[in-house]
């Protein structure tokens, strides 16, 4: 888990490369990331193609766990 990925955090390389080396390991990773965040390494982490995103609304604050649970069961039966 990387609690998140924001602006501060990304001034330092030593973090960069550590959420790149978590981004290619083959274990689940869940992280948070700010979603108007232009940052290359923000924007590169959308771009892949085996990365769920998950907004969270006041509407599915509640069941949003659920539902990551439920995807991260499922990529590790994958």
């Amino acid at each position: 888990m990387i609690d998140e990925i924001a602006p501060m955090e990304l001034h330092s390389k030593k973090f960069q490369k550590a959420v790149k080396e978590s981004l290619n390991c083959e274990k689940p990773l869940l992280a948070v990331i700010h979603r108007r965040s232009s940052h290359p390494l923000i924007l590169s982490v959308k771009n892949r193609e085996d990365i769920l995103i998950f907004e969270v609304t006041s509407e599915n604050r509640n069941s949003l766990p659920y539902e990551i649970l439920d995807a991260l069961k499922k990529s590790s039966n994958e």
